[in-house]
């Protein structure tokens, strides 16, 4: 079974004291262990590594740290010591100095590995739905199918505060259409009692993602949630981009940083790269 997180959502509050060597080290074997899933087309972790990327923009930012269920942490003895170092914005310890610049760097080159698999899954899926908002939506619907064949496999990505970075994401259903034509979709769902099935409506929830190459369908099922989670946290008051991802990884490569922090992830009003 898959353990939760590569790198506790809270790593920088661990070990004895702030030293860079030690953090070093942390930072690096979690580093290996992101590029092993990646090198075996695991992208399972990319939210995990957004998390962390804008949770230390937060600690940057505004002092304070959140769990993976969101919950903000800010009197913890750790947290209380980097505030008063952070308060000394243009003579940092070295030791804090190195740790952000450090925890910076690695996770932004995860992230970007990340999002070249997003974007060449994306080069080979088109995308249909009805309703240009669709990520402000709490429930949503992915149906993968592939380009000549009649089997629709059913995702549901709903938002979740009980789960760890507030979502739960799972496959529902599998269903066949021999000829799929106008409504036939929304017909052949209607008729199964399912549910799991209950909130779905074509013209508000449903994504449907046509594999036109090769791809494995649990992959593009995860890239259009990937995608979907990233429009939710940083174009909240934008129509869906499906390829905000392509935006946000030549961001970070060109600015080696971004511009948000998981206090913004979370809040209605962010605004644009």
């Amino acid at each position: 079974m898959k353990k939760d997180f590569i790198l506790d959502p809270l790593w920088i509050t661990q070990g004895t004291y702030l030293d860079s060597e030690y953090f070093n080290y942390v930072l690096l074997d979690a580093s290996v262990k992101y590029k092993e899933e990646i090198a075996a087309d695991n992208i399972d972790r990319f939210c995990e590594v957004m998390f962390h990327i804008l949770n230390l923009n937060n600690l940057a930012v505004t002092g304070n740290l959140f769990t993976a269920k969101y919950k903000e942490i800010w009197k913890e003895a750790r947290i209380k010591q980097i505030q008063e170092e952070l308060k000394k914005v243009y003579d940092l310890p070295d030791e804090t100095t190195k740790i952000f610049k450090n925890a910076n760097y690695v996770f932004l080159n995860i992230a970007i590995e990340y999002m070249k698999i997003h974007l060449d899954v994306l080069d080979k899926i088109k995308l249909f739905y009805m309703n240009k908002n669709i990520h402000h939506e709490k429930e949503i619907f992915i149906v993968t199918n592939k380009l000549g064949t009649n089997i629709y496999r059913i995702w549901k990505l709903s938002d979740d505060p009980k789960k760890n970075f507030g979502y739960s994401f799972t496959k529902v259903k599998t269903i066949t259409i021999p000829d799929l034509v106008s409504d036939s979709f929304v017909k052949a769902v209607d008729s199964i009692v399912d549910p799991k099935l209950a909130g779905l409506t074509s013209s508000k929830n449903v994504c449907f993602a046509i594999i036109q190459e090769k791809e494995d369908e649990l992959m593009v099922a995860k890239t259009v949630k990937d995608t979907l989670l990233l429009n939710k946290g940083i174009a909240k008051n934008h129509r869906f981009e499906p390829l905000l991802i392509g935006e946000v990884c030549r961001y970070i490569w060109t600015e080696k940083m971004l511009p948000f922090t998981l206090s913004q992830w979370r809040s209605e009003d962010v605004k644009e790269l």
